[in-house]
């Protein structure tokens, strides 16, 4: 890539130098070897990034504000869900280490029901972050009940 680089400087040069000498047959090669050059650091460029993107090395800029965005918004929310629900309980809890086992332990079952319930809100939760989630937080999959067959058994 370097050299590419390298080369693609060297000929936008030459194409100056024959611009500036007026030679028109100097100027077209000049162009034409330049041009090939640069799309050839294009093409390049390009696969470059498609290669990262392939690796899993690059997500967009808007996927990651927006999973960002959605990461505030989930924690504020689940935390806003525990304390209108722990309040009494909590106060009532003197010692730190029981607060904080207390606390985990609401938490979590609060945050596993707001990342289930995520995809059905405008907060949808991107496959990948979701698997992130799960893993941080110990979040358990829980499958939605089976609909009830209507009918006798045979």
């Amino acid at each position: 890539m370097a050299r590419l680089e390298k080369e693609e400087e060297q000929g936008y040069r030459r194409l100056e130098a024959a611009l500036a000498n007026g030679n028109a047959v100097a100027i077209d090669a000049a162009q034409t070897y330049w041009l090939r050059v640069a799309e050839t650091l294009r093409r390049l460029d390009r696969e470059l990034e498609i290669s990262r993107r392939g690796e899993e090395q690059m997500i967009s800029l808007k996927e990651a504000q927006d999973t960002i965005t959605y990461c505030a918004e989930w924690l504020r929310i689940s935390i806003a869900t525990f304390l209108s629900s722990e309040t009494s309980s909590l106060m009532a809890i003197k010692d730190g280490g029981e607060f904080w086992h207390y606390f985990g332990q609401r938490l979590k079952g609060i945050l596993d029901l707001v990342v289930r319930n995520a995809d059905r809100t405008n907060s949808a939760i991107p496959d990948w972050a979701k698997d992130r989630i799960k893993t941080a937080w110990n979040v358990q999959e829980v499958q939605e009940p089976a609909a009830a067959t209507s009918g006798p058994a045979a």
